[in-house]
């Protein structure tokens, strides 16, 4: 249901639910009156619940209500088995739960959700003062416990009502909702993945409402200003009316630059988002920069706003698994950037504006780099040129200038490339079996940048790895989304180098940074692939430990089954999510299915991924590559045509069954052979 009113919920009282022993009474009942002389609201199962009613429905209701539970704490309260319940479904529900002290008691006896929590003692100091601790307690990020318990409720209704679309949020209570998720002071409880599903679900809604309808019509605004600038520059001949036209393009290049990289990007990482949708906004783009262009208004302006739109297809093209235009398109970002970086360098001295554009050009000409390194790295498994092209890209950036204010801004770009470096080299030395050359060193060092950029302190947390500070600004989100990757990468080093305790931490950590960008972006499908990786690379690592390891990896691997299945599911198109998909049910029958039938099933289902992905481009040798080995398992399997389940998977089977029989291998070429065999679609 839509949101019944923020400043109401701001104004009412706070609402407690003391959880107590019948034996303690007399002391809940002075609480009970003195938190309603402070203008609390509390409620006391003695009086507040009706003779002959179910206890526990009642009681679950009052605790679902409540912004704050107060756990009487004595000797009879430890060994009821109601407060224990109490307590737990407190914590199920992510409630604020505040421990008072009434009688000392052994904390060896009190319920596991107890053992964390800071206690009031008011045992062993006098009634005010330790009351005056509980308001203090009770008071403490009060607006964001209240919206906990008013999201709680929501989520709860929308879950009896079999999740029906009319109880979503929608409109500012949704941004409301996902600024509180992301937001969360440090003394609060986490949201709770009910309402944490409650927001995605919310969101992913109005995405859907909105985005065909909205994408079209930015589009058609946009390609109709640009046309306007192009019929305005040269409708005005006049010298003083050209001037204006100059501005008016000028505004719409920035504009465009804007749009390309900011609405587009946000397209291509929102979850539901179909890719022709965002290719059909981003050619707009490019026909409104081609008809500026043609116009002649400022023609490095034209220039240097075009590289980035180059960029943005080539990454939706990687996306669609269009490897070969995508590179083509990542080498015409570099070769206009570095066309660009070689004029401003002999044309000097440059204006204000033109040295404004050098700046831009050269973090153009480093984000081209870093593309084409990601192209040639995930698709093309092309290692050693990445590493080139990422090398390229940090010489860009370090050419840049760096604006006052902008500094950490830097530290962390710089960060990002160490980690695509230390990434590629990770790669290259594995190909050559050569685990004694990895560059541990390069990954510790971007780590250690975003340390500080983090404010992170010596203390260690559960991980054994150092805590990180309040996500409270864009950039920290940011900051903790590189960090993870940078953890991950460290981890695998450490894989590699078969020191699986070591890494552990370093996964560990990765998955918590990853789970922390994901609270503050619960809609961002880039955010949710990063998450799924760091579950695959964590039951990787703990999976390799084996023993009293093997039950966590189990889960690991199992969340980065349902979060890969799940992205691929809503985004159909995107080879990139398909292919950990795919991975995914490969990975997950290695090591957690156990059923002989079920096994069968999703080596199938693995074929049939692979074979959609290798359909989708036949000039990707990667794709083809995977493919070939896909059919091998197939056959080790012992599975044969009849097994197979798609129109496609019978043909590409019979046809490779067939070159298989006749001696032949499961190379590439023969994986194009059967393919050729099925009917395009």
């Amino acid at each position: 249901m839509a949101d019944t009113g923020k400043a109401k919920a701001q104004n009412r009282k706070t609402r407690i639910f003391l959880s107590y022993s019948r034996k303690d009474i007399e002391f809940a009942q002075l609480l009970k009156v003195e938190l309603e002389k402070a203008d609390y609201q509390p409620s006391l199962d003695k009086t507040d619940i009706a003779p002959g009613e179910a206890w526990q429905d009642r009681l679950g209701k009052l605790i679902q209500e409540a912004d704050a539970i107060v756990f009487s704490v004595s000797p009879h309260s430890a060994a009821s088995s109601i407060c224990a319940w109490e307590i737990n479904e407190a914590a199920r529900l992510g409630k604020r739960i505040i421990p008072v002290v009434a009688d000392a008691v052994d904390p060896s006896l009190l319920p596991d959700a107890l053992t964390k929590l800071n206690f009031i003692f008011f045992d062993n100091q006098s009634f005010e003062d330790a009351f005056g601790k509980l308001r203090e307690a009770l008071d403490t990020d009060l607006d964001w416990v209240r919206q906990h318990t008013r999201l709680g409720e929501q989520a709860l209704d929308w879950l009896a009502r079999n999740k029906a679309k009319s109880q979503l949020l929608f409109g500012r209570s949704l941004a409301d909702a996902e600024t509180w998720s992301a937001k969360r002071p440090d003394s609060a409880s986490p949201p709770t993945a009910l309402q944490l599903e409650y927001i995605a679900a919310s969101r992913r809604a109005l995405t859907t409402r909105q985005r065909l309808g909205l994408f079209a019509a930015i589009a058609v605004a946009f390609v109709s200003f640009g046309f306007f600038v192009w019929g305005e520059f040269n409708r005005r001949e006049a010298v003083v009316q050209r001037d204006k036209a100059q501005k008016i393009a000028d505004a719409a290049l920035q504009a465009s630059e804007t749009f390309s990289f900011d609405v587009v990007t946000s397209l291509r990482i929102t979850s539901g988002v179909p890719l022709v949708v965002t290719q059909s906004v981003l050619q707009a783009v490019r026909e409104m920069q081609t008809s500026l262009m043609q116009s002649g208004a400022n023609d490095n302006s034209q220039r240097v706003s075009r590289v980035p739109t180059d960029l943005q297809f080539a990454k939706i093209l990687q996306l669609q698994g269009n490897i070969q235009e995508a590179v083509e398109n990542a080498n015409i970002a570099v070769k206009n950037a570095t066309d660009l970086k070689l004029y401003f360098d002999t044309h000097s001295p440059l204006n204000e504006n033109d040295d404004r554009l050098k700046n831009i050009n050269l973090l153009n000409l480093s984000a081209s780099f870093t593309t084409l390194g990601d192209i040639q790295k995930n698709s093309q498994e092309d290692y050693a040129n990445a590493l080139k092209s990422y090398q390229a890209a940090v010489d860009a950036l370090e050419l840049a200038a760096v604006k006052p204010g902008e500094e950490q801004q830097r530290q962390a770009n710089v960060a990002t490339a160490l980690g695509d470096i230390a990434d590629a080299q990770f790669h290259l030395a594995q190909t050559k079996d050569e685990f004694k050359n990895i560059p541990l060193a390069t990954g510790q060092k971007a780590l250690d940048v975003y340390r500080v950029l983090l404010s992170e302190g010596t203390m260690l947390d559960d991980c054994g790895y150092p805590m990180t500070g309040k996500l409270d600004t864009e950039n920290k989100v940011d900051y903790r989304s590189s960090q993870s990757n940078a953890l991950d990468l460290v981890g695998r080093t450490y894989n590699a180098l078969e020191q699986f305790g070591e890494g552990e931490k370093y996964f560990c950590e990765a998955v918590k940074a990853a789970t922390d960008v994901s609270l503050a972006r619960p809609d961002d499908m880039s955010v949710r692939q990063m998450l799924s990786g760091t579950h695959k690379a964590y039951g990787n690592n703990l999976q390799k430990q084996g023993g009293e390891k093997q039950a966590a990896a189990t889960k690991e691997i199992s969340t980065f089954s349902e979060i890969a299945k799940d992205l691929s599911d809503r985004n159909p198109g995107n080879a990139s999510l398909l292919s950990d998909y795919a991975f995914s049910v490969l990975f997950k029958v290695s090591y957690v299915d156990a059923d002989p039938q079920s096994i069968a099933q999703q080596y199938k289902l693995y074929v049939e991924l692979m074979l959609k992905l290798g359909r989708a481009n036949q000039s990707n040798e990667v794709a083809l590559g995977n493919l070939a080995e896909a059919f091998d398992i197939f056959r080790g399997q012992n599975l044969r045509v009849e097994d197979s389940d798609g129109a496609d998977m019978k043909v590409f089977v019979r046809e490779m069954g067939a070159l298989v029989t006749a001696g032949e291998a499961a190379t590439i070429d023969n994986v194009q052979k059967a393919l050729a065999a099925i009917a395009p679609q």
